[in-house]
């Protein structure tokens, strides 16, 4: 016997009429009654009697009517328990290696506060992760775009705003056009960095649209040693060879002696924390957006 056929028979007991049941429940007064003729047959007992066109129910009835209800409020509540356990975890999707650090970092510190915080994190490129947020598999993601507002019609708060610079090592041959003050370093014409080998991120990233944009711009035809999608990697490729890269700003190790110019153009990337407008963020997790957009904002590699 299904749960909808236990429905049915409660609604009968409530309503003590076959057509005003089926004009509730959108269904047709002979289907109602072919279920109610069929529950009947398998339990072997009458469950309801006419009575001044009213159905009445038997004491089966009654006891039917009784269990039906406790076995419909238990699925209630279990489907609500597993619903809730469901929304329960936070589902994040990010697509960068310096997000993910910090990420990570600060949900660390976090669950030593809140040890029972459950979270689950998907690493992806962007596309992939705003497909999921759509289908309302993810209630929020970080990713990198080339505007400031990527996604019309969800809450896309800016994180940061970062500028993309020429990365050198300090042993390169053109090392002299670049300065290891990030506070403040030199703008040059692009183009003096058009004969060299590069290192950088793969095609499929955000960060490449912006390469495109640069050589385009600087009528530079590069020669790519190789592409990862790992900003820390190419940095430390970058400091032992000759060649060079283009990365955000912020997003470049200061520990690698490595030394940064920006082109004379400006090309931003903007790393936003978007969600749904309707999404409804619990307690905790507004605390630890809260500190993950403090940090983000604040960091420096």
């Amino acid at each position: 016997m299904s749960y909808k056929n236990m429905n049915y028979i409660v609604e009968i007991a409530k309503h003590r009429n076959i057509s005003k049941v089926a004009e509730k429940l959108f269904i047709s007064q002979s289907a109602l009654s072919i279920s109610l003729k069929k529950t009947e047959q398998e339990l072997g007992a009458r469950l309801f009697t006419r009575k001044n066109n009213m159905l009445i129910p038997t004491p089966e009835g009654e006891l039917f009517v009784d269990t039906a209800k406790e076995i419909l409020r238990l699925e209630q509540e279990l489907y609500a328990k597993i619903k809730s356990s469901e929304n329960d975890v936070f589902t994040i999707g990010i697509s960068s290696e310096t997000a993910m650090t910090i990420f990570t970092k600060v949900l660390s510190d976090f669950k030593k506060i809140h040890p029972h915080f459950r979270s689950s994190i998907i690493d992806s490129r962007s596309e992939p992760l705003i497909a999921r947020l759509k289908e309302g598999m993810l209630k929020c993601i970080l990713v990198p775009s080339i505007y400031q507002v990527p996604l019309a019609k969800y809450c896309c708060e800016m994180l940061k705003d970062e500028e993309m610079v020429f990365v050198l090592p300090k042993s390169h041959p053109l090392a002299g056009f670049a300065s290891d003050d990030f506070t403040s370093p030199p703008r040059v014409d692009a183009s003096v960095f058009a004969d060299v080998s590069y290192i950088l991120a793969p095609p499929d990233t955000i960060e490449s649209v912006l390469f495109q944009q640069i050589f385009s711009d600087y009528h530079i035809s590069p020669t790519i040693l190789f592409e990862i999608n790992r900003t820390r990697y190419i940095c430390q490729l970058i400091k032992d060879e000759h060649a060079i890269t283009i990365q955000p700003e912020s997003c470049v190790p200061r520990d690698m002696d490595l030394v940064i110019c920006k082109p004379l153009k400006e090309y931003h990337r903007y790393m936003h924390l978007i969600y749904r407008t309707n999404m409804k963020f619990n307690t905790e997790e507004k605390e630890l957006i809260k500190a993950v957009k403090y940090v983000y904002a604040s960091s420096i590699r």
